[in-house]
């Protein structure tokens, strides 16, 4: 692993030819291209140019301004990155393309399950310079740190186009489940007065969470894709991830659960909120089965009451849940709540291939 300057440029020359060879095979048609490859973790600049004269480099806490800058009112609306940006620079390393002194190009980068598994989040290109090569050259550059680390085997991303998600399994890319996603919008000073009793159920620690996941009986009715999902991530079921979605920002509840004895109903949901666009977001990843007895209306509610302020005006609620679920339940409440459904027609799947 490359961990000093030396080191980095030593690797960043041996691979070069490696890579040029890597780079042909995979352009244009590999999931690898599609979402960059990049690895967080290695040096904050390394001379590089692109056929644009774009310039690289990694981006800290100061750059918040010019990053958000890049794009805004994407993702429909429902962007995280201007509300969590901070708080993921303590976990992921954020790359940009600049020509000249602007930026143009951005993700942020991480790896889960014990070093494995890297991800891409928050990808944006200038409105200007779209279809400009920016990705490819961002993702040009940062390929090398890949193949200096031989931890990560594989790369994994939650799209929400179907038909993107196809073209990518045709090319070889393991197709791991697929999650509905609903959005729902309403003003809270008619939603908030409306949530009066909530269940007293205090949020999972990380002690019980992996006492959780020691139970095969309950993660084969909670976790049918083995995967735990936060924000758009799909864990493993390592407790080395149980640090990324427990928090005091987020939120995890359970309803008939016992690692003991997983009869009943059981119900799992972590709910995590920022600002976006459009509003105070919650979003509240569900876990089980939110059908007809379920206690789905008691968990979204109990999520909304912690963790939405006061002083909200506009509250959106995105939940996400197993496709085959049933969610009539879960809109009921919804309706009940004065929360209107935006009909955005979009799924969450869960793509990864090994790299």
């Amino acid at each position: 692993m490359c961990v000093t300057s030396d080191l980095t440029y030593i690797c960043y020359t041996n691979v070069l030819k490696k890579q040029r060879t890597f780079v042909e095979s995979v352009r244009g048609t590999s999931f690898i291209e599609k979402l960059y490859d990049i690895y967080y973790g290695h040096q904050r600049r390394m001379p590089a140019k692109s056929a644009m004269d774009l310039t690289f480099r990694q981006v800290t806490a100061d750059d918040y301004d010019d990053v958000i800058a890049i794009r805004r009112g994407i993702y429909y609306g429902l962007d995280y990155l201007a509300g969590r940006y901070h708080t993921m620079l303590k976990t992921h390393r954020g790359y940009v393309a600049m020509d000249g002194e602007k930026m143009v190009g951005f993700a942020f980068l991480t790896t889960v399950d014990d070093g494995t598994t890297s991800l891409v989040r928050a990808a944006r290109v200038h409105e200007d310079y779209e279809g400009k090569g920016v990705y490819r050259s961002l993702s040009d550059y940062i390929r090398q740190f890949i193949i200096c680390d031989k931890n990560i085997k594989r790369s994994a991303i939650a799209m929400h186009v179907d038909e993107e998600v196809e073209r990518l399994v045709e090319k070889g890319a393991t197709f791991v489940g697929k999650r509905k996603v609903l959005v729902f919008q309403g003003a809270a000073s008619t939603v908030l007065p409306k949530i009066t009793d909530v269940m007293d159920t205090e949020p999972l620690n990380h002690d019980a969470i992996a006492k959780i996941f020691t139970s095969t009986k309950l993660c084969s009715i909670l976790f049918p894709t083995e995967r735990f999902v936060c924000n758009w991530v799909a864990y493993r079921l390592l407790s080395s991830n149980i640090q990324h979605f427990v928090s005091e920002n987020q939120n995890i509840l359970c309803t008939s659960l016992d690692p003991e004895n997983a009869s009943g109903q059981p119900l799992l949901s972590i709910g995590m909120p920022f600002k976006c666009a459009i509003g105070d977001l919650v979003c509240v990843d569900f876990h089980g089965d939110i059908g007809e007895r379920s206690k789905v209306k008691e968990h979204l509610e109990k999520h909304m009451k912690m963790l939405l302020s006061q002083q909200a005006e506009n509250i959106v609620i995105m939940v996400t849940f197993d496709d085959l679920m049933d969610d009539s339940l879960l809109k009921t409440a919804m309706t009940n709540l004065s929360m209107k459904e935006k009909n955005l027609g979009i799924n969450m799947n869960m793509i990864e291939e090994s790299v």
